[in-house]
């Protein structure tokens, strides 16, 4: 999309923000969609079409939208704190817009689980969204149009893909907030104008602008409006702010907080294919906290494992990379190092050389068991060695005895193994007579 595009796109959001509608009504009824359903109010049992079942909804209702491809001409308005979207665990249904957005205006609304697209007109949106949620969802736009503007709300686990790619805009005055986590946009722009004070927070998002010479991020901020844009793991390596007539932003710099510059790496993103592909630098790269979702775009658990067996890590992106090899064992080869003995008390202390984290225990005939002692990582331990029943007489009765240690290592998440070493106690005797 070209420069005097996206200006124009911030002229027509400034005048021509819409109001927010109140909520009102009764709650907690089932709605359902069917893509060729033309059922009556209150649309269930008999679905009812998108359009009525979405519009005519009121606070608490929860609108399912069953699988198969809608096509939809007339605009669809959450205006009240409902639950839209498709069922998680099946197909997501499509929606087809010809000319009219999804717009959300109410803080309560929820919209997952749906493919949306748009193709045009011009200067549009796929979605708008003033308030609300936002979740696993993918938005795309064609290229004379945009997938996402959202002046506050929160997105996460989901695509913003076509034209600009994401918009958190603002020009509503006073203070705005916008949330993003697990969002892949190409790319991401951050817009503010007429008084608008925006704050957007975003972690694990992946910016990525797929037309050459575009910024994965920009920023368009106007004398009259100031935008903070907080993000953190996130990847993204380019910013452009020669739009912004105003100087009163901020964002974090690439590479900082986190942050990675390093090209993602996804399965076609030509083709809208944003899966990430092994050895992408935004695999187990992301932060957990308590604003990301359980679940990926796909329906897959958010955190997973970097191998089978590790532990948990969130990705950056709307997808999580599922892992397919298991992970290496780490090792439990040790060795024994310098034997110090204390000839006063009869007693030495063995050194052992450990690889990583795990436990070492101690036993052996006529030894004093240490039954489990942690290990915090690589190093030196020292494992203390006392003689017990004959062999403790022995060293009183002789001044010295021998024993067979047996020293086992197990280190976290792997497989024990077990050394033996012999060892000599001294003990000086005083008074011994000849």
């Amino acid at each position: 999309m070209s420069r005097s595009v996206r200006q124009f796109f911030l002229f027509a959001v400034c005048i021509a923000v819409p109001m927010l509608f109140a909520a009102s009504g009764a709650a907690g009824a089932i709605r359902y969609a069917g893509p060729s359903a033309n059922g009556p109010e209150p649309c269930n049992p008999d679905p009812c079409s998108l359009l009525t079942a979405v519009n005519n909804a009121v606070d608490g209702d929860q609108v399912i939208v069953t699988a198969g491809n809608y096509t939809v001409s007339g605009e669809l308005l959450l205006d009240r704190a409902e639950n839209v979207g498709g069922q998680p665990g099946t197909p997501a249904p499509s929606i087809e817009l010809s000319t009219k957005s999804i717009r959300i205006h109410n803080a309560g609304a929820i919209l997952h689980d749906v493919r949306i697209h748009m193709q045009g007109p011009a200067m549009a949106y796929t979605v708008t969204m003033e308030a609300g949620t936002i979740e696993r969802s993918y938005i795309s736009a064609g290229e004379i149009a945009g997938p996402c503007q959202v002046e506050q709300g929160t997105i996460r686990d989901s695509v913003c893909s076509g034209g600009v790619g994401l918009f958190v805009f603002s020009a509503e005055p006073g203070s705005q907030r916008t949330v993003l986590r697990n969002v892949t946009a190409s790319p991401l722009v951050i817009g503010a104008c007429c008084g608008a004070n925006l704050t957007v927070d975003a972690a694990n998002v992946i910016a990525h602008s797929l037309e050459p010479g575009r910024e994965d991020l920009s920023v368009d901020v106007n004398v009259m409006a100031s935008a903070t844009a907080v993000l953190s793991h996130s990847n993204y390596s380019t910013v452009d702010t020669s739009l912004s007539a105003g100087t009163n932003f901020s964002y974090t710099q690439p590479g900082t907080n986190g942050n990675q510059t390093a090209e993602p790496l996804f399965v076609n993103a030509a083709g809208g294919d944003f899966h990430q592909l092994a050895g992408s630098p935004t695999i187990d790269a992301g932060v957990a906290g308590p604003l990301i979702g359980n679940t990926d775009l796909d329906g897959s658990p958010r955190s997973q494992p970097p191998c089978i067996g590790g532990g948990p890590i969130p990705d950056i992106g709307a997808y999580e990379f599922t892992p397919t090899a298991a992970c290496p064992k780490p090792s439990n080869r040790f060795s024994f190092g310098k034997l110090k003995r204390n000839k006063k008390k009869g007693t030495a202390k063995l050194t052992v050389n450990v690889p990583g984290a795990g436990t070492l225990s101690l036993s052996g005939k006529g030894v004093v068991a240490k039954k489990s002692q942690a290990v915090s990582g690589a190093g030196s331990v020292k494992l203390l060695i006392k003689a017990k029943g004959k062999r403790k007489r022995t060293l009183a009765r002789m001044g010295k005895a021998k024993l067979k240690v047996k020293v086992t290592f197990i280190p976290t998440g792997g497989d024990p193994n077990t050394q033996a070493k012999t060892v000599k106690l001294i003990k000086r005797l005083s008074g011994r007579r000849g």
